[in-house]
């Protein structure tokens, strides 16, 4: 009689014995482990199981549903390399939620062995299953949908063969028109009722899917042809396909027709509509074709239409930056542009186009061409407006990044010239007690302390009315102290404080070898700092100096001497 260690071991050796134990434990298959990020809770599910119950159309769905289903397909498909169909069935029954999963994969990629053996092996009919889960449901409504939308041919039979999954809608014959599967669209017509929308002849129009179009106008003429069918294909390029619409005498092409083509560029359709139809175009033809820079078709609408154009032409070329056809209006048209286009041309940065207005237009621009270049970083386009044209910008101009503020600003890096270039304070945050004294030390003609502020909201205002309400951060970042002795002129004066104006420190930084960005980057003028502080920030606290001044004036300082505003020279400077 066998021992019971030896039962056990016959046992664990019977592959059939333990497939057969197993099924009664809880737990994951490990091959299934791939699949858990798809549970119910899963946005993928959740997406589908609304699809599903709600019996939405898919037209209204699939460009949600897509994206899962090539999510779903990242997972799946490897797993088939892998294991094949054979354990499909395994995985449905120990997941249960992944029997929709597997359902419309199968039936949007065609995979009909799979959905074979789902619809042979059916889920078992429990209590549980009497509610509306679609995991415990029988048939999916809309899997025909699925394979039409998709043009799984073979899949699309094997459905329409089960009475279980063959349910489907108007939306099958609509969806497969528009993605041009003709065979499917075929298939429907001859082998179910559903029959289809207008939808299915405008979508294939617009995607200019000729051979559906030709199939549903010989076999589903009864449904109708959009109005919208005609000027569709026109705009999308379709010339085949507005041949056969003219040819059958299909309504609905009007000037939009033109217009639209005209703006996509598809001079073949324009020029088919102008020598073979009647309605002509608007001036929105040219002006559109102009926006978009199509040269070709505005060339040709100029000498064979008389619509013309408007204003709109030349903005929308400026705006976008197609200097060739702006040429082309401004030699051959007369009408024209307006001022916002050299505003347009700031913004987006088109220099080329912003210097040929300026040279060859009398439109000129507003405030907002410096304003909206400033605040998009166009700094080549901030100096050739402050350099060619006179109308400014605004302080309300928005916070641009700093190359392009600072040149609008005229700040430039030269601070304050001391002896001593240890010394690392600004004299506006020195106590005012002791700027008297530390000021003969400090401002001397032989080194350049160079101070590095930030800007940002909320700092002191910058020293120029027309600039944008931002400023220096309170507190400097860093300085660096240049020796300057050797590029100074032999007449400047000494221990006097002196303030450069821009093309003089311009001039004094470039000959002491301090690189062009430097120039042009975060560094500012001390006193400048000192004042824009004053007249800001610490505006109360200088009207409380004057308020008080008479007793400050006989309140002894605590070095023993005392100092007053006019005895401050950097004031006086400033």
């Amino acid at each position: 009689m066998p021992t019971s260690s030896c039962l056990a071991d016959a046992v664990l050796r019977n592959t059939e014995l333990l497939r057969g134990i197993f099924e009664f434990q809880d737990g994951l298959y490990e091959d299934g482990l791939v699949f858990q990020h798809l549970h119910p809770a899963s946005d993928e599910y959740k997406t589908l199981t609304r699809y599903h119950l709600l019996g939405e159309s898919l037209t209204h769905y699939d460009t949600s549903l897509i994206p899962i289903f090539e999510r779903l397909d990242e997972v799946l498909s490897p797993w088939y390399a892998m294991h094949g169909s054979t354990r499909v069935l395994r995985l449905v029954r120990s997941m249960q939620y992944m029997r929709l999963m597997v359902l419309v994969h199968a039936a949007y990629y065609g995979l009909t062995e799979v959905m074979s053996l789902l619809l042979h092996h059916p889920p078992p009919l429990t209590k549980r299953s009497s509610s509306s889960s679609p995991f415990y449901c029988h048939g999916f409504p809309h899997l025909i949908d699925l394979s039409a939308l998709n043009g799984q041919l073979p899949m699309l039979e094997l459905l329409h063969s089960n009475p279980t999954y063959s349910t489907a809608s108007t939306d099958s014959m609509d969806l497969a028109a528009r993605n041009g599967h003709v065979d499917v669209v075929r298939f429907l017509h001859f082998h179910r009722n559903e029959g289809c929308s207008h939808f299915a002849m405008l979508h294939a129009a617009t995607n200019g899917h000729l051979n559906v179009v030709e199939f549903l106008h010989q076999f589903r003429h009864f449904d109708g042809v959009p109005d919208t069918a005609f000027v569709s294909a026109a705009a999308n390029g379709h010339l085949d396909v507005v041949r056969f619409f003219h040819k059958h005498n299909v309504h609905g092409c009007t000037t939009r027709a033109m217009d639209l083509a005209a703006r996509g560029g598809h001079l073949a359709v324009v020029t088919f509509l102008h020598h073979h139809r009647t309605e002509g175009c608007t001036t929105s033809a040219m002006d559109l074709a102009a926006k978009n820079g199509h040269i070709e078709v505005v060339t040709f609408l100029h000498r064979h239409r008389k619509e013309g154009c408007t204003t709109l032409a030349m903005d929308g070329a400026v705006s976008n930056g197609h200097l060739d056809v702006v040429r082309f209006l401004h030699h051959k048209r007369h009408e024209g542009c307006t001022k916002y286009a050299m505003d347009n041309a700031a913004e987006h940065g088109h220099l080329n186009v912003l210097r040929f207005l300026h040279e060859h237009r009398t439109e000129g621009c507003t405030t907002s061409a410096m304003d909206r270049a400033a605040s998009y970083g166009r700094l080549e386009v901030v100096e050739f407006l402050h350099n060619h044209r006179t109308e400014g910008c605004t302080p309300r101009a928005p916070l641009p990044p700093l190359d392009p503020f600072l040149y609008l600003q005229n700040h430039f890096p030269i601070c304050v010239l001391s002896r001593r270039p240890t010394s690392i304070m600004p004299l506006g945050a020195l106590p005012r007690r002791r700027r008297k004294r530390t000021l003969p030390h400090r401002v001397q003609f032989t080194t350049a302390t160079t101070f590095l502020f930030d800007v940002a909201y909320g700092g002191s205002a910058v020293p120029n009315e027309s600039g944008p309400p931002i400023g220096l951060a309170r507190r400097h970042s860093d300085s660096t102290d240049t020796d300057l002795s050797q590029y100074l002129d032999a007449t400047s004066p000494r221990g006097t404080v002196r303030k450069f104006d821009h093309v003089e420190r311009i001039a004094l930084l470039k000959a002491a070898a301090y690189p062009v960005k430097e120039i042009t980057d975060f560094c500012f003028d001390a006193i400048d700092v000192r004042k824009s502080r004053h007249d800001t920030i610490e505006e109360y606290k200088r009207k409380r100096y004057q308020r008080d001044s008479d007793s400050r004036r006989v309140r002894p300082c605590l070095d023993g001497g005392c100092s007053s505003d006019d005895d401050d020279p950097l004031d006086d400077e400033s």
